[in-house]
């Protein structure tokens, strides 16, 4: 029997302690967070970046994706 493998597509999750506040992922509009979390599904691989931003201050990071490789 022969079985072909196919990754998964990545997800983006992040929970953050935050009541309230926004989160832009890529070249998107900033979008609400939902009880402190963002989720991205089917995330592309390629260069990422998200920001955070809070009452508190910002956050911001960047990550590269490769397809079929470990995060």
């Amino acid at each position: 029997m022969n079985v072909t493998l196919q990754a998964q597509p990545q997800v983006v999750r992040i929970l953050t302690d935050l009541d309230q506040g926004k989160v832009a992922f890529d070249d998107q509009p900033p979008a609400d967070l939902q009880e402190g979390q963002f989720i991205v599904d089917k995330v592309a691989p390629g260069p990422h970046t998200v920001k955070v931003t809070g009452k508190g201050g910002e956050a911001s990071f960047s990550f590269d994706i490769a397809d079929a490789k470990a995060p």
